[in-house]
């Protein structure tokens, strides 16, 4: 398959898995990120990570603010990210306290005031996206921020968070796409080899 064949089939991906998880009721979508962020709390890697990534819902995603904002969050350093000229940062912030965040690029809310960490220094990275498979592949919104950030985090547990309904046959790939070690669902926790 060539470039301009994995491009229009990504761009085919995106539409239908974007179309699948709107049509998700918007209270159950809240019922299932309530399940999600369960799974998640249990979950060793979490307990165990003193710095990880997630971020903020957008649209139809998962909604981790009862992880984010809860008990188990106590000691830890959150990440949000940050984009500016097609890169990607993420910012250390207190989400609960909202007078921390402001609106940033795409609409997404920041940190007011950029706190940079290192991603070396992630233990796990919770990734947003519109579709995943039983590889471990990832669909995500078509910029390659996560691939990118993903790239230079070595030691981040990469968990992809999403709905079951977003899992799809067979994900289009290209060299750059980096993979998922795992994803969790209302279902629970789903490991790639």
């Amino acid at each position: 398959m060539d470039v301009n064949d994995i491009d229009e089939a990504k761009r085919i991906a995106r539409k239908q898995a974007r179309a699948a998880r709107v049509s998700i009721p918007v209270d159950e979508r809240a019922r299932l990120s309530e399940i999600i962020c369960s799974h998640i709390e249990a979950f060793d890697r979490w307990i165990s990570a003193s710095v990880f990534t997630a971020f903020l819902a957008i649209q139809s995603e998962v909604d981790l603010r009862a992880l984010l904002t809860g008990p188990s969050v106590a000691g830890k350093t959150v990440g949000i990210p940050r984009t500016t000229d097609d890169r990607m940062s993420f910012d250390a912030v207190d989400l609960s306290d909202p007078s921390t965040l402001t609106v940033g690029e795409f609409n997404i809310a920041v940190a007011r005031v950029p706190a940079p960490i290192p991603p070396d220094t992630v233990a796990l990275c919770l990734v947003p996206l519109l579709a995943f498979d039983a590889l471990g592949s990832r669909l995500g919104a078509g910029r390659a921020f996560y691939d990118r950030w993903l790239a230079m985090s070595p030691n981040a547990f990469r968990l992809g968070v999403a709905f079951s309904t977003q899992e799809h046959e067979f994900v289009p790939v290209e060299q750059h796409d980096v993979k998922l070690h795992a994803v969790v669902t209302e279902n629970g926790i789903r490991f790639f080899s």
